[in-house]
């Protein structure tokens, strides 16, 4: 690099220099606490994504990469996805009853509003992938220039066209409230000698952005940002770096023992010296969760670094295979010196010939492929199986002989394995996340928005306002404002997680059956709703096979299943000169190993 070349016209003050000097420090130590973990990560990435890395010299090499990983991941990933895990809201106390479901509805509107199960999505798929996942809860605010335009051009017969002739620009909010974003776990450093974010020191988030965004997002909220530059590399008076690269290097760092948050970007110190942390709460604003965990580890275990050898070595196998049984399709071919032949007459073509003396041209064949290799693959399958709790199959319609229930015992085997690292996600994650909501809602929200109106004298005034939300209740929806006075108080809730993982579909409509056929009849027992939770069991629309109450019976040879088993004809309800209907007519019997379990 020539001397002075990327020189940025920026001298800190003595105090700024410590805490800059400070700052990256300890995210220097971060980065050293952080290497065992991440020299691990580009290999999840390789192997989750199936990427040709050794790619043989020889181009008759197989070179397959087999999507055991991918696959276990995405099956596990879709069955997690699948129980829309989400938090709940409960008062200690009565007199709290009626905030706590206003903050339910706040945090639904807040959480839908900032597409928070696609970020939990990407949070979940990270872990699954390098082991950890990192994710933000903080307040958003997110502007952009809006250009209103005030004049067309005319063509010329005056008629006004598409074409802007004239417009003013202005800055747009486009959101501005609490916000839950899933964080590159590349992007994110964490206090080396922590062990879980509870009592973690300090961390260090960065972010890369183009020169032009970051100017439009910082200049106005803090001076110094103006002098910071993009550019390869930089050096100042008091530091080196020559990882930036053209774009602008933004790093937040929080310490929750100094109650301290740092902006720094390219070298200069946004925030003022000793700048406190924003949130009341005053945690690092993190979350974090593990696929599988360490002993005493702030970084967990992956699905790609667990069954890392497993993969490698059924790949192995499987391309060995292919080998063979291409150099026995292309085989080697032994010659007579004498014979003339070159490396393409010995390329296979049907009906081909070879011409020489008799015996001068010999073909050598290798072995055929040994049964025992298609096993071998058998059981790393089963190996891989058993180290991630995962079957891939649950999510096919079943093998060669694999019945309902065979594949349901599997689904059911797999789920095991992903309730626990949602229990594990609900317990690291989704409970800071309440808590971190709740607080930050109770801060912010009572500072009014402002919001320009029209008056009825044609001009805009500058109005204060609140969310207005809904909430759903037995009596129908109804709207309130988040205020402080419908969500403030010494309010002492309880964060209550339900990610609950049901069993199969198939086992569930089984016990559905068995339940039916226990509780038909019984008078203590809502026989409508009984026939309601036996359709829904098997996926069908209750509301459409069910009739409406109130409507007149069904005419004379049908059934009415509206009314339940004491409804149907046979069973008191019609004349008696109706035929008699049987039940087994309405509902065909249950066979299990032979046995009527209508009976």
């Amino acid at each position: 690099m020539e001397e002075n070349k990327n020189k940025i016209s920026y001298t800190p003050t003595d105090p700024q220099k410590g805490e800059l000097l400070f700052v990256y420090k300890r995210f220097e130590d971060m980065k050293t606490g952080r290497y065992k973990a991440e020299k691990l990560w580009q290999d999840d990435d390789d192997q989750y994504q199936m990427t040709q890395t050794n790619v043989p010299d020889e181009d008759w090499k197989a070179r397959l990469k087999l999507p055991d990983t991918t696959s276990a991941i995405l099956a596990s990933l879709a069955e997690a996805i699948d129980q829309n895990p989400g938090i709940t809201y409960m008062p200690r106390e009565k007199g709290d009853t009626k905030r706590a479901e206003n903050l339910n509805s706040v945090f639904q509107y807040t959480w839908e509003k900032g597409q928070g199960q696609l970020e939990l999505m990407d949070h979940m798929l990270q872990a699954s992938i390098y082991g950890t996942a990192i994710g933000k809860e903080y307040w958003k605010t997110d502007t952009i220039v809006e250009k209103e335009i005030e004049e067309y051009e005319t063509d010329k017969d005056g008629v006004e066209t598409a074409v802007p002739k004239k417009w003013k620009e202005n800055m747009k909010t486009v959101f501005d409230d609490v916000h839950f974003k899933s964080i590159y776990i590349k992007n994110f450093w964490i206090d080396e000698a922590a062990t879980s974010m509870n009592n973690a020191v300090d961390s260090v988030e960065m972010e890369m952005m183009d020169e032009v965004t970051f100017h439009q997002n910082y200049d106005e909220i803090y001076p110094d940002a103006k002098k910071v530059i993009s550019q390869d590399g930089v050096e100042w008076d008091w530091y080196k770096n020559e990882e930036i690269t053209d774009k602008v290097e933004v790093l937040y760092y929080y310490n929750c023992k100094k109650d301290m948050f740092t902006i720094v970007a390219n070298g200069v110190l946004l925030t003022k010296v000793g700048n406190p942390n924003p949130y009341k709460h005053k945690e690092l604003p993190y979350v974090q969760s593990v696929y599988i965990p360490k002993v005493r580890s702030f970084y967990g275990i992956g699905l790609p670094t667990l069954i890392r050898s497993l993969q490698e070595e059924k790949n192995t196998i499987r391309n060995m295979r292919l080998d063979q049984n291409k150099l026995n399709i292309n085989s080697m071919i032994l010659v007579d010196d004498k014979v003339e032949m070159d490396d393409e007459d010995a390329i296979s073509e049907p009906n081909k010939i070879f011409r020489g003396p008799s015996g001068s041209i010999e073909f050598i064949k290798g072995p055929q492929a040994n049964t025992g290799a298609y096993r071998e693959e058998e059981m790393l399958r089963d190996d891989i199986i058993i180290a991630t709790g995962v079957d891939a199959r649950t999510q096919q319609l079943g093998g060669a002989g694999d019945t309902a229930t065979e594949v349901a015992i599997m689904k059911e085997s797999s789920l095991k394995r992903i309730r626990f690292v949602l229990k594990l996600m609900e317990r690291m994650a989704l409970y800071r996340i309440g808590r971190q909501r709740v607080s930050n809602v109770k801060q912010f929200y009572k500072m009014p928005k402002i919001k320009q109106v029209i008056g009825t004298d044609g001009k805009v005034y500058d109005e204060e306002t609140f969310p207005k939300i809904r909430k759903s209740s037995g009596d129908g929806d109804e709207w309130f404002e988040a205020d402080e006075k419908s969500i403030m108080g010494e309010m002492d809730v309880v964060v209550v997680t339900g990610a609950t993982l049901p069993i199969s579909k198939e086992l569930e409509a089984q016990k559905t059956i068995n339940l039916f056929d226990r509780a038909k009849g019984h008078p203590d027992v809502n026989q409508r709703e009984l026939v309601r939770m036996l359709i829904d069991s098997h996926e069908k629309d209750s509301e459409v096979l069910l009739t409406k109450k109130g409507e007149p019976p069904m005419g004379q040879g049908q059934t009415q299943a509206a009314g339940g088993i004491e409804s149907m004809p046979g069973q008191g309800q019609g004349n008696q000169g109706e035929q008699q209907v049987q039940q087994s007519d309405v509902m065909p019997a249950q066979q299990q190993n032979g046995v009527n379990v209508n009976q």
